[in-house]
């Protein structure tokens, strides 16, 4: 899901990314498709252009579920570039929402994400959507 919002922005009331192995970074610096960086074949964008490709990426009105004890490796992608986001899911979201925020103070850009861990589950769909702060997670509180 993270990928489908930063490459193709949409118009959705919110987005949300639950547990995924591997996220798109918000950096200009990490190629696509784990980052909004050039892709291997080379560059799409202007400097300027990927700039706010970046800006509408914070923008977003993502939410990051994520499971408190998801810190198993079943599934996981352990790439040169996935491990760089993190050892386990939960360290990835953290991650990639504290280099959001970052990114965005950083050049006085608004920040619609939200981050939200839920206690005591792994990685488990069925917990996440079924717990009291699913509504949350999607907006609806």
């Amino acid at each position: 899901m993270s990928r489908v919002a930063a490459f193709a922005l949409s118009d959705a009331k919110r987005v949300v990314v639950a547990n995924p192995s591997t996220y798109v970074l918000p950096s200009l610096a990490e190629a696509a498709a784990y980052g909004l960086g050039c892709l291997p074949s080379g560059c799409v964008y202007t400097a300027d252009q990927a700039s706010q490709e970046l800006k509408a990426y914070l923008a977003l009105p993502l939410t990051i579920y994520l499971g408190e004890d998801d810190t198993g490796d079943v599934d996981l992608n352990e790439g040169a570039a996935a491990m760089r986001q993190g050892e386990t899911r939960l360290d990835r979201g953290q991650f990639t929402f504290e280099l959001a925020q970052a990114v965005a103070t950083a050049n006085g850009w608004p920040l619609n994400w939200r981050l939200l861990i839920l206690p005591g589950v792994g990685h488990s769909a069925r917990d996440l959507l079924q717990s009291d702060q699913a509504d949350q997670a999607f907006g609806l509180k």
